[in-house]
């Protein structure tokens, strides 16, 4: 019986949100196409990051709705995984999951301390910087989450719980989360979010909506479900692993960087290809070919390139088709997908049905393997652009080349 259902925006998020409760236990599981599996929790993407409002609220109506359906019985839990840079349609995508299970109370903490994203009288914060003075800024950036949520036109009451009401040991922090509509609490630390899911569970919130940070604090209160897959020792193919990272963010050239010195093979693609029409990357689909035959580590990456015309959709599927060769298929013994559009292209063109998830290489980055389409069973470690230190992808490298000694956090 599912007892936790996650809906994410994208796939990256789906993951990392949903990774914690395979480390506590859980059987884990994002379906991504066809009947969702068995399993304690289910996270599911519904790629709407990038939708207009009214699409985002269909697309969260129908996931909502089909699962629920399916389920035969609801969840104990339903979390709404929003992004810890706000980004995305979270007020219309919350207020549709609110509607569709029918409940008029949800407790919102979008902190993630453990990529620097904080939550302090209702603002967010990326490294102490509030987001739109950050490297999230853009048109429209707001680190106000009270009055992203409030929004325009009519909707729930939303309120702010800060930091100091959390921390109160007098406080009785259930009877505060507990009235109607929406509750933004601050939180800075892990241990402020293990507050918050506390106080949320003793006064029966059935709809929690936050990054990694607060699925990490609520996967440590919920028993094992069932075996988990994640305490399950997988042999390492003896193939070399294959990095696709279509992020533009810095953080993800530094590691890139980080990995080159490392001796892997970075590959990186040519911007009047990606550009061009037909969706291919052939010149960049030979060098991925002939690094991994060689038992190379290899990196495809658009670092460096501009922006497409066509849209980051477009970019995401031309990395895909590279994946998709037999060459590509038949070498790479493990996948490293950077970005939410490029990890779901990926898994869609390989005809992957679902992904289950059985730990962290580190926390926020997630590692599971795929089921059923062209390479079953395949390891694979999804992460945002934005999440890890320089190491990072080092570590991602390493985990999958090396599965005979898993890691996991936790």
């Amino acid at each position: 019986m599912t007892r936790c259902l996650i809906i994410a925006d994208d796939l990256t998020g789906a993951a990392d949100a949903a990774a914690p409760f395979a480390v506590a236990g859980c059987a884990t599981a994002i379906p991504l196409r066809g009947a969702p599996p068995a399993a304690g929790v289910l996270s599911v993407s519904t790629n709407s990051r990038d939708l207009p409002p009214d699409a985002a609220v269909a697309a969260v109506r129908a996931a909502l709705t089909d699962l629920l359906t399916g389920a035969g019985k609801r969840p104990d839990l339903v979390y709404k995984k929003i992004d810890s840079a706000l980004r995305g349609q979270i007020r219309a995508e919350l207020i549709a999951t609110m509607d569709v299970l029918g409940i008029r109370r949800a407790v919102v903490a979008p902190a993630l301390p453990s990529e620097g994203r904080t939550t302090r009288g209702g603002r967010q914060y990326a490294d102490g910087v509030p987001l739109e003075r950050s490297a999230f800024a853009g048109d429209g950036t707001s680190s106000n989450v009270v009055e992203l949520l409030a929004g325009p036109g009519t909707g729930p009451p939303v309120r702010l719980v800060e930091l100091d009401t959390v921390r109160a040991r007098s406080a009785d922090l259930s009877a505060v989360l507990a009235a109607d509509g929406i509750v933004v609490v601050d939180a800075e630390t892990d241990m402020d979010l293990d507050l918050i899911v506390r106080g949320a569970t003793d006064a029966r919130i059935e709809l929690l909506a936050g990054s990694a940070g607060l699925a990490r604090a609520l996967a440590r209160t919920i028993s094992q479900s069932s075996a988990s897959l994640s305490s399950r020792t997988l042999a390492a193919s003896g193939k070399p692993v294959l990095v696709v990272a279509g992020s533009r963010h810095a953080g993800t050239a530094r590691q890139i960087e980080q990995l080159e010195r490392k001796g892997a093979v970075v590959v990186r693609t040519d911007q009047q290809e990606l550009d061009g029409p037909g969706g291919r990357l052939d010149v960049a689909m030979e060098s991925v070919e002939r690094a991994l035959a060689a038992g190379h580590h290899t990196v495809l990456t658009t670092a460096g390139c501009k922006p497409s015309p066509s849209g980051s959709l477009s970019v995401a599927t031309c990395l895909a088709t590279v994946v998709e060769s037999t060459p590509v298929r038949a070498g790479a013994g493990g996948l490293v997908l950077t970005g939410g559009d490029v990890a779901a292209a990926v898994c869609a063109r390989l005809g992957a049905t679902a992904i289950w998830l059985r730990g962290e290489v580190r926390p926020a980055i997630p590692w599971g393997t795929l089921t059923g389409g062209a390479l079953p069973g395949m390891p694979i470690v999804t992460k945002a652009g934005s999440f890890g230190d320089d190491d990072a992808l080092v570590s991602a490298v390493e985990q999958l080349a090396d599965l005979d000694r898993p890691k996991r956090v936790g």
